[in-house]
């Protein structure tokens, strides 16, 4: 996004000047807010900063064809959440398919295993092409991965990840209430 923590503050200045503010645009505000303090949110890493997308995959495998065994039915890894606060949310989108990694181009995505290796050989930091295909169309999506979170590493269960971006996003609904919500109280038009 490129807004610091810092960024906030003077934000905060001009939201304070710039009242009454529309509904529509206190909802995208607040948006902005809580997606700038999980991005800039420290947590543990995992060690040797092992690359992450912040994405959530189905259980399942999704296939185009129509025998779910058959691996040429298989056409990667469908995006069914991102997560706040890390590299995938502002580039991709829910319903996203990742059929390729660019840096990987022999290594095929047919389930949410091959993507989840695929990235995880990667550090942060590093940029990754995806191919994607969104909408019916096929599209080359570059992202800097994030460190991948002690709480998200391979032996965590989904309960674990849930409470943990809960309460990430918790910790930022906190900050809008605190920092922002005060100075819109009555002057949303």
């Amino acid at each position: 996004m490129g807004i610091s923590r810092a960024d906030l503050d003077e934000l905060q200045q001009v939201v304070e000047k710039s009242r009454p503010i529309a509904p529509s645009q206190a909802m995208v505000l607040q948006e902005i807010v809580e997606q700038v303090v999980q991005a800039t949110q420290p947590y543990p890493q995992l060690p040797d900063r092992v690359g992450f997308l912040g994405v959530r995959l189905p259980r399942e495998i999704i296939t185009v064809g129509r025998d779910p065994s058959d691996p040429q039915n298989q056409a990667g890894a469908l995006v069914t959440d991102r997560i706040p606060g890390f590299c995938a949310y502002g580039a991709l989108q829910n319903g996203d398919m990742i059929v390729a990694v660019g840096e990987a181009p022999n290594q095929v995505i047919r389930t949410n295993d091959d993507l989840t290796a695929i990235i995880g050989a990667r550090k942060a930091g590093e940029t990754v092409h995806l191919e994607i295909l969104r909408n019916g169309k096929q599209l080359e999506v570059p992202i800097t991965l994030s460190a991948r979170p002690v709480w998200a590493g391979p032996t965590s269960s989904q309960e674990v990840v849930d409470e943990a971006v809960q309460n990430r996003q918790r910790i930022a609904h906190d900050y809008w209430e605190q920092h922002f919500a005060p100075l819109l109280g009555e002057s949303v038009l």
